[in-house]
């Protein structure tokens, strides 16, 4: 027997079940009892897994001329509600898996499911679960809060339109465990067309102190801003007291491009392989190392210096434009000084911006061509996990 057919089946075993139960109480002394006259017989419609399901419902008027119901106890179908909720759980489930709302629809049997009704189902659903917060408190040898910024951008589908939407991500936590995963984390994200106004960083400031009130009930030394050097980020920072770190993962590609190989950086080899030739290491390895101990002005001062030796070596080599890159590197690292001298202190655990946008925005929707607000929300919302916070602000 099919998956389908034996759910056909159970279905119309338990309709049976139920009308029995409604004839047993009409005919039943109790009914004459309660002084219930029967008022009407309506058609109730139950949508499920196995299609669309009709139950006879009888009404009664009672004394004071109420309508009333039998609470018949083979099936409860909640009042103003005509979707099982085995049907949404499935619903959501195929969601989670990436099916379109249109094979959705065909994976049921014909005019269960609308478009409208899934998109209602999505929204209930993670307003539902925005409402659950874990509280963190009573954690020991936490000294410090991390706080870690980046932007996003993603179109999003609102009254049929594509529009181009800002997701700013920000990331509260304590740190790292035994292995290297983040501890107590809580996801705040702006999501806002581009065409409307931004939160302010005042009003950013107002929401991040609140909600470290609310959730991190222990005492911490530091608070710890890492972001990409963006000014807002480094405004947020200072308004907090905190100490700055930038991310040192948009500072090794804005190196990498500058003096790394690659398949993309060929003519960064043939310039700088002089370098490898004397030093037993290239020029990006050795910049990599000294940068994340903080030794900025010892970096600047060797890249400078070896792109004017490579001038010098090869005349007929335009280096017009890699001093141009050097120039825009130089100033990226003095407006960031103290961000990248920060790594050198204990404080510092490495930074996970990009992987935090990767695997709470970028992973969830990057299969949809198309996507809607309310389903982006939801798809985020599925990838929380259990002990972590996530609010949409």
């Amino acid at each position: 027997m099919t998956i389908k057919l034996m759910c056909t089946w159970a279905f119309e075993k338990q309709i049976k079940k139920f009308d029995k139960a409604e004839m047993l109480f009409k005919n039943s002394l109790q009914r004459k009892e309660m002084g219930l006259h029967i008022h009407s017989i309506i058609i109730r419609k139950l949508k499920t897994i196995c299609g669309v399901w009709e139950f006879k419902k009888i009404r009664y008027r009672n004394k004071n001329k109420n309508i009333i119901y039998y609470d018949n106890p083979h099936f409860q179908i909640e009042k103003h509600k005509n979707i099982d909720s085995n049907l949404k759980k499935d619903i959501l489930e195929k969601i989670r898996n990436r099916l379109t709302y249109e094979n959705v629809i065909k994976s049921y049997p014909k005019n269960t499911i609308s478009i409208f009704s899934i998109r209602q189902i999505i929204k209930k659903s993670f307003i539902d679960k925005n409402q659950k917060t874990t509280v963190f408190k009573k954690i020991e040898n936490e000294k410090n809060i991390y706080i870690e910024m980046d932007d996003t951008y993603a179109k999003l589908q609102w009254n049929s339109k594509n529009k181009k939407y800002l997701n700013r991500l920000v990331v509260i936590h304590t740190g790292l465990d035994n292995k290297r995963n983040v501890k107590n984390k809580t996801i705040l994200i702006e999501t806002k067309n581009t065409d409307s106004s931004k939160i302010s960083v005042n009003q950013w400031v107002e929401i991040i102190k609140t909600k470290i009130k609310e959730l991190y009930k222990f005492n911490y030394k530091n608070i710890i801003v890492i972001g990409d050097g963006a000014t807002f980020i480094k405004k947020i920072a200072q308004k907090l007291n905190a100490k700055y770190i930038i991310d040192s993962w948009h500072l090794k590609k804005i190196l990498q491009k500058l003096v790394g190989y690659g398949l993309y950086s060929r003519k960064n080899k043939h310039f700088f392989k002089w370098f490898n030739i004397q030093n037993k290491v290239t020029i990006y390895k050795f910049c990599e190392k000294e940068i994340m101990k903080g030794n900025y002005a010892l970096v600047l001062d060797v890249i400078y210096e070896a792109i004017q030796f490579t001038k010098t070596q090869n005349h007929n080599v335009d280096l017009s434009m890699k001093l141009q890159e050097f120039y825009n590197f130089s100033k990226y690292v003095e407006n960031n000084k103290q961000g990248i001298q920060n790594f050198a202190k204990n404080f510092y655990i490495g930074s996970r911006t990009e992987a935090f946008v990767a695997n709470i925005i970028k992973k969830k929707i990057k299969r949809f061509t198309k996507i809607g607000l309310n389903l982006y929300k939801f798809l985020i919302y599925s990838g929380k996990k259990n002990n972590e916070n996530l609010f949409f602000i």
